[in-house]
């Protein structure tokens, strides 16, 4: 069965990389709508029509530490966390409408945003794409793979030369309780080491340790909520852009060290193996 969300909610707050405010509120859709951005605030106030945006690869703009996408006249900057969250639960159709430029930090992870998602099956049939045959993405150290399974699964490794992370490995089924109880409380990371350089690129302007972890030479500056935090929160950052197929997906993933655009570069090859 499809799904929708109950009830709508919102959530207000700064982006981590613009430092500015915005206010996302997130609606029931009906079924076979998939998940869209709606731009009313920005039309209500220039006084033109900016159609909704479908949240899928075909609208992504870029993958600098964050996923933003543009349907050419709007762009959403670092959605990926909004999106892991209705993914993970398994919500297929909704209406993001969004007052700002950037989705909200809140703290760093997809936690916040789950304890508001009450789900709500629809009277549809799910869909989801059935690899027939293996993908494969590379670049440099980092890869993905993806074989053909009857479920949706995610296995990650990744590897830092600091203290307290280095080598981190996981593996989770994807199902809502996993989820909510070993994944959406992982917070997005940075190293002291990076700051100058991210700040130089304009991103970071709203990075605090309120929401995201900092972690130094000796270690991580802020308590972490699991051992192994940093590979959790790619987890969720995959999931997030993996949600861009537009359907459900069943599949075993591989990754190491992969990011954003190691991710959305997966999708693509993706749906490309599908046509």
């Amino acid at each position: 069965m499809q799904a929708t969300i109950k009830k709508s909610f919102s959530i207000e707050g700064i982006g981590v990389h613009t430092g500015t405010k915005a206010k996302v509120t997130i609606l029931p859709a009906e079924p076979d709508s998939g998940i869209k951005f709606r731009f009313a605030e920005t039309c209500k106030r220039n006084g033109i029509n900016i159609p909704d945006m479908s949240a899928t690869v075909e609208n992504v703009k870029g993958t600098l530490h964050g996923t933003t996408l543009s349907n050419g006249k709007q762009e959403v900057k670092t959605c990926e966390h909004l999106l892991s969250a209705l993914y993970g639960l398994g919500v297929d159709n909704a209406i993001i409408e969004i007052k700002g430029t950037e989705i909200p930090a809140l703290d760093g992870s997809s936690l916040p945003i789950t304890k508001l998602i009450e789900v709500s099956p629809q009277n549809s049939k799910s869909k989801a794409i059935e690899l027939k045959e293996c993908v494969f993405v590379k670049s440099n150290d980092a890869s993905i793979f993806i074989a053909p399974s009857e479920e949706f699964k995610i296995t990650f490794i990744i590897d830092y030369p600091y203290p307290g992370i280095n080598t981190q490995y996981k593996c989770f089924p994807i199902t809502p309780e996993i989820y909510r109880e070993q994944i959406a409380g992982a917070r997005t990371y940075a190293f002291t080491e990076w700051i100058d350089e991210l700040q130089e690129k304009g991103l970071i302007r709203g990075g605090s340790l309120k929401n995201s972890v900092v972690i130094g030479p000796d270690g991580p500056l802020n308590p972490l909520r699991y051992e192994d935090e940093q590979v959790r929160h790619k987890i969720l950052d995959l999931i997030g852009d993996l949600s861009l197929l537009g359907t459900r997906l069943n599949g075993w993933v591989f990754a190491v060290k992969a990011g954003h655009t190691l991710n959305i570069e997966l999708v693509r090859r993706i749906k490309c193996s599908l046509e």
